[in-house]
């Protein structure tokens, strides 16, 4: 029989490891409980590689032709004879070129004793299609390693698909399946990795069941013994009574550590206890060192017949082999390692370059910067990039609510777009992460960083990290049991010789977005080129008691402004009014009413009026996401919740943030009518369009991809309900549903391998969105950065106070300077009447190429074929073929958009 007796309470060690079995728990086995359906089919797959035979298709040592839709052919490597090993790796030929692509680093490109002298990690990844970040559940739950799938020496299986192949790993090492597909779609190269097809902890139940089975034997055999032994006559002294109770609580507490075992999380902690266990059962049972053993107790007792110390010692002889095969078990539960997924790499070494060959990587730090492929490369600069898509996540849980509020002033630059694109010699390819973004990173490491390579990948952080309070009360850390529920997938976009350059990235990033919905298409504003203008309305001074209200600027002087700006020929204007509710600005939540000492709802009313008759567009400005525990207006049941059950703050405590999607249901049901009764054309959403976060205020997580679907219907029910909508920051999921983006990025990091800023995010949305980026009224350099403007395409940006700045000393507001209207109203008039007659005229048109032709030399060519000569050094150049004077630029036309 079996002992399934639970003690009310277990020794300590047993209490210990148990709970750090559940501090540390990890996702049920998948695929073996039914609980999570799968889409893998493992009858599809075959040892066999489908295979096509085509006329056109070339040799490639060790590749097989699987697929030709007659711009690109897909290529596999399944063996490599020549090393004896299984492979998997991808090549991808274009047609027109000829170029063909590959995932493993091919030998003629990287050998000797570079190759050589790499580690055994870097030469599994260059031949591995994923790299896999994972944690041995049976261990530590938080110590995340990182893996080739080839370090694993997986089975590999495959299941043909239209224009390419799904492949099946299977890597019994660490108890995991992946399925990973590739296949050629027109000029683009699709990579999947379905999220129902990643199963993990495959064969945890038997290996745990066929173990465990072992330990239960001897628990098993010890309790017949007991049985057996308290019905012997001779046994049943006082000594021999508390003997067999020894044995029995050890017993019982093997036993019910044996049976509470649910799954492999935490066993290697677990199998300690088990030899800890064992040790005290067989000190128990054949005694040890201060102590007699059961054994001994009836060999020397004189009473117990020599029939019974036979029976008593063989069965004392047999309990101690299953012994032995109990603690061979436990030192096996010890070693056992089991996968669990936390991230993957997905073809981390495509396209990968040398120092010799001739070409750059592209990478989006903020507008976006290229690092070019160099001989010289400094080794102070063994660095690389690496950052989150939208919203930097720490620790895969939360942000960090005073880092994103201060990072831009800092200098750091944003992922705004799930991109990255490699030149190489003449041809080009711009990868886009197309499913998954909101959980994905962008990668660059240049050469001299772990290897002799230039290369880029996309990474996604597939789990999130909880924190949770243990039984012990002290809070736990751990990754959730499942993954995020979304595919990954990464497309390949191949540039022709022609538009092989990060200006071709952009331009077919732009096509892309326009066939998959993902950028709104023009503006009938925009190429109009409006001067773009904030208008500070009114602002809290601090105080002690109480904290007065400024009006910096009311709504009836607005309005004068706009009819003075009108009448001057300034054209039509963005305005964008930020401190106009009671609160003022920058305290939040704000009740939408407009602030009386502004002029009330009537006199946004009569400002709206006004802008609708001089063609200016007016937009009404808040933060809806972040919440000022001051202002107090807000249910603690609407904030934002990490996974440890705590609302998200800021170190201080003064700033929360808002659930998504209790903002997302007040927005559009009570905030939103509000708005649009008061005649503005939008809103512009603050932070919005830079920050996404977890939110676990259900106790589920709300991902940040539902974050992002909240925000992006925000936008949308903004528009359908005003007419439109603007953000400040934008991120790519808001580029289908704005009309002015504030607060564009212009430049990068300036990372020590970075070789040049690039204007990449200006050419995906010229001349379809209005944006805008320094205020002019703040340049620190006025010619520099007014090329500058030019050269990115920005509109002109003012902020403007009715008032003097100087009434601005007690509010702890910082960034303002010289706004006063009366100051900068005719600069306003010139700069709008320069860029009209200059390049303000292809505000409408897009940006379709970008060169530095010099040091200090740009030129920008548009759709219309007009190019944008621009000089940034001291003396007179000629720039292609004009001469430009010094710090200024020139206009060349063109019709043939060449």
């Amino acid at each position: 029989m079996r002992n399934h007796l639970v003690f009310p309470i277990l020794a300590a060690v047993l209490a210990v490891s148990l709970l750090a079995a559940c501090s540390a728990a990890g996702p049920v086995p998948d695929g073996e409980d039914g609980e999570y359906p799968h889409e893998i089919e493992y009858g599809a797959f075959s040892a066999d590689l489908p295979t096509l035979s085509s006329p056109d298709a070339v040799v490639l040592p060790d590749y097989e032709l699987v697929a030709d839709n007659g711009q690109l052919q897909l290529y596999y490597q399944a063996y490599n004879t020549a090393e004896s090993r299984v492979e998997s790796a991808i090549a991808v030929r274009d047609r027109r070129s000829g170029q063909v692509w590959y995932s493993s680093v091919p030998e003629e490109t990287f050998s000797g004793e570079a190759r050589a002298g790499t580690s055994q990690h870097i030469r599994n990844s260059m031949r591995s299609m994923v790299l896999l970040d994972y944690i041995l559940v049976s261990r530590d739950n938080l110590d995340v390693k990182t893996d080739a799938l080839m370090t694993f020496e997986p089975a590999v299986s495959y299941q043909p698909v239209q224009d390419g192949l799904r492949i099946l790993y299977e890597m019994e090492a660490i108890g995991v399946h992946l399925v990973l597909e590739v296949r050629i779609e027109d000029d683009g190269l699709v990579v999947t990795v379905p999220h129902t097809m990643i199963r993990q902890e495959v064969g945890a139940r038997d290996f745990l069941e066929k173990n465990l089975a072992s330990i239960l034997d001897y628990t098993d055999q010890v309790a017949d013994m007991l049985a057996d032994f308290r019905s012997e006559p001779s046994l049943r002294g006082a000594g021999y009574r508390r003997r067999l109770s020894d044995i029995q609580r050890a017993n019982t507490q093997l036993a019910t550590l044996a049976a509470s075992i649910r799954g492999p999380t935490g066993i290697s902690a677990i199998a300690d206890t088990f030899r800890q266990l064992l040790v005290e059962a067989l000190t128990l049972l054949r005694g040890g060192v201060g102590m007699t053993g059961l054994n001994q107790l009836v060999a020397t007792d004189r009473r117990v017949d020599d029939d019974v110390k036979k029976r008593v010692a063989d069965r004392l002889e047999d309990i101690h082999r299953a012994y032995q095969k109990a603690n061979l078990t436990a030192a096996k539960l010890k070693t056992y390692e089991l996968g669990s997924v936390t991230g993957l790499q997905v073809l981390p070494f495509f396209g990968a370059a040398t120092d010799a060959e001739d070409g750059y990587v592209f990478y989006p730090d903020g507008s976006g910067a290229i690092s070019r492929f160099r001989k010289d490369r400094p080794t102070v600069w063994n660095d690389a990039f690496s950052g989150h898509v939208y919203s930097e996540t720490f620790e895969r849980r939360t942000v960090d609510i005073d880092w994103e509020r201060i990072r831009d002033r800092a200098g750091m630059g944003r992922i705004f777009l799930p991109v990255y694109g490699i030149r190489k010699g003449m041809d080009a390819f711009l990868a886009v992460v197309t499913q998954g973004d909101a959980i994905s990173t962008i990668n660059y490491q240049p050469s001299g960083y772990l290897v002799a390579l230039n290369r880029a990948f996309a990474g996604f952080e597939i789990r999130n990290i909880i924190e949770s309070a243990g039984t012990s009360g002290l809070a736990g850390r751990r990754f959730e049991r499942t993954n995020i529920p979304t595919d990954l997938q990464v497309r390949f976009l191949f540039l022709d010789r022609a538009s092989a350059d990060y200006s071709g990235m952009a331009v077919r990033y732009r096509t892309h977005l326009l066939e998959t919905g993902g950028l709104a298409e023009p503006d009938p504003l925009v190429g109009e080129a409006p001067i773009t203008l904030d208008l500070l309305m009114g602002i809290r001074e601090r105080r002690l008691l109480s904290d007065p209200f400024i009006a910096m600027t009311t709504f009836d002087q607005a309005a004068e402004l706009l009819e003075s700006l009108h009448d001057q020929g300034a054209g039509p204007l963005l305005v964008n009014l930020h401190g106009w509710t009671e609160e003022g600005y920058d305290r939040y939540p704000a009740d939408s009413s407009p602030a009386r000492a502004l002029g009330g709802a009537r006199g946004l009313r009569r400002l709206s009026d006004t802008a609708e008759r001089t063609g200016a567009r007016l937009y009404l400005q808040d933060n809806y996401l972040e919440v000022y525990s001051r202002i107090g207006r807000y249910r603690q049941g609407d904030l934002a919740m990490g996974s440890d059950g705590r609302d998200h703050r800021n170190r201080s405590g003064s700033i929360y943030l808002f659930s998504p999607a209790v903002i997302l249901d007040r927005f559009q049901r009570g905030i939103l009518p509000r708005l649009r009764d008061t005649g503005a054309d939008g809103v512009t959403f603050d932070r919005l369009g830079t920050l996404l976060y977890l939110d676990y205020r259900d106790g589920r997580a709300f991902q940040k991809a539902d974050a992002a679907d909240a925000f992006s219907r925000m936008l949308s029910a903004s528009g359908e309900a005003m007419g439109s909508s603007a953000t400040i920051g934008g991120n790519a999921y808001v580029l289908p549903h704005v009309d002015w983006i504030m607060g564009a990025p212009v430049g990068a990091t300036n990372y020590l391998y970075a070789d040049e800023e690039i204007p990449f995010y200006q050419m995906v949305i010229h001349g379809h969105v209005t944006y805008s980026s320094s205020l002019y009224n703040q340049f620190f350099d006025r010619e520099l950065q007014t090329l500058q403007m030019i050269e990115y395409g920005t509109s002109p940006f003012f902020r403007l106070t009715w008032a003097a700045t100087s009434e601005l000393k007690n509010t702890g507001y910082d960034l303002l300077f010289s706004s006063e209207i009366g100051k900068w109203q005719d600069d306003i008039v010139a700069v709008a009447d320069a860029m009209r007659s200059g390049p303000g005229a292809l505000a409408g048109v897009r940006m379709v190429h970008h060169e530095r032709v010099g040091r200090d030399q740009v030129v920008v060519r548009y759709e219309n074929g007009t190019k944008v000569l621009i000089n940034y050094g001291s003396e007179s150049a000629v720039v292609d073929g004009v001469t430009v004077g010094a710090m200024s630029y020139g206009l060349v036309q063109g019709g043939d958009g060449t």
